[in-house]
């Protein structure tokens, strides 16, 4: 089943990645546009006018054949176009068409497109499934993952790319009797430095992806050191340092089901962003939506859990014995020598029997980090909230860049979930793995950044959430969550604040007049899902007052004051409890 499309802030549709049974050969595209390309440069010839006139004077002034200058002039006047034509209709498709070689002769999974805002053409993705690139449980490359990285770095180096616009030029001569004067053309200095200023203005961010089955915290570290790796691989092939960035989105934006075990395959990843211009590169983070659909519904080692549990290993530290992880390490550092094709089968074997690798349905026991506050409520177990229903289908959002539906599948089925779906209740979902990790710069290893304009004050907000205050009683105390702002798409402008008035119930009313700041105020982690009927707000707090975590649904009714199907679940006395909150604005 195909993923839903996304849409912008401005609820215009914008084409996902289509997802086809059948492989789709993008080197068929690829000649068709080089065609277009000779078509066009002929075209130009055929009416470059100033170019044969500039060609013929400087003809006449070397006693020069006249007919002769007159082409080699009107190619003179040409090369800026030229250049321009073959960057805008044929350099993507002609480097996808490459990567499908590759693809194809390291028998690998892969997936390509192209970016796209509005009409204009703005980058390029390759989606590539861990195959054996890595160690199990490993940041560093093995032979297979060198060679292949290594071959798709390659076609991102400059002096390929002006070999490939050569190639191109040459090719689409031999085709056209009227372009013959181009079968031996070489770029001039000028096409060259045209094609170097391009290039230079790109930037590469390699984007290392995982399945959910891990602690989040954990597998966006795995993930961020496998694709600063990468990106050194890519450095090392002749990519310009400047050009490279790199980024771990742990479990962040699944491309298929995180509860099967081919979509955990497939979710397990390193995607290579190329944009071709630094402006565009905000606006591509910022148009990333996670797709909820494809979380699995209880999250393995969740940093909620963490709370109230001790830490266990992961599976893939269950299913290695300590001399296996001597061998491992010991071969991670040996990933240049040669390796031969049955122990490279054999590595492969090795990994693909943990790819799927899962915590056992243990049940993890509550163990209070402190005796925490009582907010009245009933034990978590009696009464499991859930939002899924009232929240309606997810609506998913973007920033006007979109995935080209031009893609190509190699080797990827379809492993998509059938219905979108959202985690039940807070107590079992992970706040982390909403949460990407930064864009960081290999050069230095700083954070890329650029200044987002503020929210403006006219701008539309969903449901009046302005800087919203709600405030409920809970037990004895009296809970506030402010500065809640939710933009049209249903993003959070900010965290809210969580403020807490303890024993507020029992103090006479001049205590309660001379309360003027909370007993206790903290930003929760939140991270808020725009459904059909309503907007589901989720809150993470820290270890303290045994707060674990609120989910807040706010209907799609404007009239509506008084917030029935509000949750706070915490920790009281070794027991994890929950009260529903009727929380008023």
């Amino acid at each position: 089943m195909q993923p839903p499309n996304t849409a912008t802030k401005q609820g215009q549709a914008q084409p996902a990645i289509q997802v086809s049974q059948k492989d789709h050969d993008p080197c068929s595209e690829s000649n068709k546009r080089a065609e277009a390309f000779g078509g066009a440069i002929a075209g130009g010839l055929a009416g470059a006018a100033i170019g044969a006139l500039a060609g013929a004077f400087i003809g006449k002034l070397a006693n020069q054949d006249t007919k002769e200058s007159a082409k080699r002039g009107a190619l003179l006047g040409l090369a800026a176009g030229v250049v321009t034509g073959y960057n805008n209709g044929v350099d993507s498709y002609r480097r996808q068409c490459e990567l499908f070689k590759v693809v194809q002769r390291r028998n690998a999974q892969a997936a390509f497109a192209t970016l796209s805002n509005g009409k204009d053409t703005t980058g390029e993705v390759i989606i590539s499934p861990n195959q054996g690139h890595f160690f199990p449980s490993s940041d560093q490359l093995t032979d297979i993952g060198r060679a292949y990285y290594s071959d798709i770095a390659r076609q991102y180096t400059t002096q390929v790319q002006i070999a490939s616009y050569e190639n191109t030029v040459r090719s689409a001569a031999g085709k056209r009797p009227d372009l013959n004067d181009l079968k031996t053309y070489s770029p001039s200095a000028d096409d060259r430095s045209r094609l170097q200023v391009r290039w230079n203005n790109y930037r590469i961010v390699i984007t290392g992806h995982t399945d959910d089955q891990q602690d989040a915290g954990t597998a966006q570290l795995l993930s961020e050191n496998r694709a600063k790796n990468v990106a050194e691989l890519f450095r090392m092939q002749g990519v310009p340092e400047a050009s490279l960035l790199y980024q771990g989105a742990g479990a962040s934006f699944p491309i298929a089901d995180n509860r099967s075990m081919i979509g955990r395959q497939q979710n397990n990843r390193v995607e290579a962003i190329v944009l071709y211009d630094e402006n565009t590169l905000q606006t591509y983070v910022d148009s990333r939506v996670p797709k909820y659909e494809y979380f699995s519904d209880q999250v393995a080692g969740s940093t909620i859990a963490a709370q109230v549990a001790p830490t266990r290993p992961s599976p893939d530290e269950k299913k290695i014995k300590p001399e296996q992880a001597k061998t491992t390490a010991a071969a991670s550092k040996n990933t240049s020598k040669a390796t031969t094709p049955a122990k490279k089968g054999a590595q492969q074997s090795a990994i693909a029997k943990q790819i799927d690798a899962k915590p056992s349905p243990e049940t993890i026991p509550v163990v209070s980090v402190e005796p925490g506050l009582d907010f009245g409520g009933v034990p978590f177990a009696s009464q499991p909230s859930s939002f899924a229903a009232k929240l309606g289908t997810i609506k998913t959002s973007g920033d006007g860049l979109s995935i080209d539906s031009f893609p190509s599948l190699i080797g990827i089925g379809s492993a998509y979930a059938a219905s979108t779906s959202v985690i039940d209740s807070c107590n079992a979902d992970d706040p982390q793995r909403h949460r990407p990790g930064q864009v960081k710069k290999l050069a230095d290893g700083s954070v890329f950044s650029k200044k987002r304009a503020p929210i403006a004050i006219t701008e539309s907000y969903l449901f009046n959430t302005v800087r919203t205050t709600y405030y409920a009683s809970a037990g004895n105390h009296f809970v506030e969550v402010k500065n809640l702002t939710a933009t049209k798409n249903g993003e959070l402008a900010e965290d809210p604040q969580f403020n807490l008035y303890i024993n507020y119930k029992t103090r006479s009313d001049e205590e309660k007049r001379r309360a003027t700041a909370a007993d206790f105020t903290t930003t929760p982690v939140a991270y808020s899902i725009l459904g059909e009927r309503g907007l589901l707000i989720r809150q993470f707090f820290p270890k303290e007052k045994g707060l674990v975590c609120m989910d807040m649904l706010i209907p799609n009714d404007q009239r509506v004051k008084k917030l029935q199907d509000t949750a706070l679940i915490y920790n009281q006395a070794g027991v994890r409890k929950i009260v529903n909150l009727p929380l008023e604005r």
